[in-house]
């Protein structure tokens, strides 16, 4: 995919559509960044509603921002800025929470809701980070891409086991026909498979490379 038609291997030249995506990330990889960022706040924003929803105390404030110090302190300092970023947000919150019910009086449900809180920090922004930081390396467009593909096969044939075949449900009150122990399987399954064919074409690939390097 990522070698163009017409066997050019130079960036500058080639004219394959993988080249072309690969180019894309090579120089221009604030863009992946600015892409995480946005889906990040979105995803922040759903679930802190949702636990609101449940008289669960999240702030969502200093998480959106703190999040987003993960995932752009990556650029200049990888997964030392990351983890600095997520400690600050962690201490951040604490106090915030602390304080959130006025200075005169007890907070209330405060350990349930700190423990919740760095749980979300930790599921959300922390984990995305670690798809920023996919981008960095030499060899960074082509992590990104199989990881876009790991979870799209993965979704996908979650989906369709669940919709397909699910009969024994994990979650009926929430969805009653795809979340099953079988949507559970097929998700492990589709992403198994994915990674192994790019381990396979990856190894395939260095096989080629050093075949014409030994000629």
């Amino acid at each position: 995919f990522f070698q163009a038609e017409d066997g050019i291997r130079d960036v500058e030249r080639s004219r394959g559509l993988g080249d072309v995506y690969k180019r894309q990330l090579l120089y221009q990889k604030e863009i992946w960044v600015g892409i995480i960022s946005v889906f990040l706040g979105i995803a922040m924003w759903e679930v802190t509603k949702r636990l609101r929803q449940a008289d669960i105390s999240v702030p969502f404030i200093p998480l959106f921002f703190g999040g987003q110090a993960m995932i752009w302190l990556t650029w200049p300092w990888g997964t030392a800025g990351s983890l600095g970023a997520f400690g600050a947000t962690v201490v951040v919150c604490m106090i915030w929470r602390l304080l959130s019910q006025g200075l005169g009086s007890q907070p209330v449900n405060y350990l349930r809701d700190v423990a919740i809180t760095v749980f979300v920090a930790a599921w959300i922004p922390l984990f995305a980070s670690f798809g920023a930081l996919l981008v960095y390396p030499e060899n960074g467009a082509e992590q990104v891409f199989c990881l876009m593909l790991g979870v799209t096969f993965s979704d996908i044939g979650g989906y369709a086991a669940g919709v397909l075949f699910g009969k024994h449900p994990m979650a009926p009150a929430i969805s009653p026909k795809t979340v099953s122990y079988t949507h559970l399987r097929a998700h492990e399954t589709s992403l198994h498979l994915v990674c192994r064919l790019l381990l396979e074409k990856t190894g395939m690939g260095r096989e080629r490379e050093r075949a014409q390097d030994s000629r």
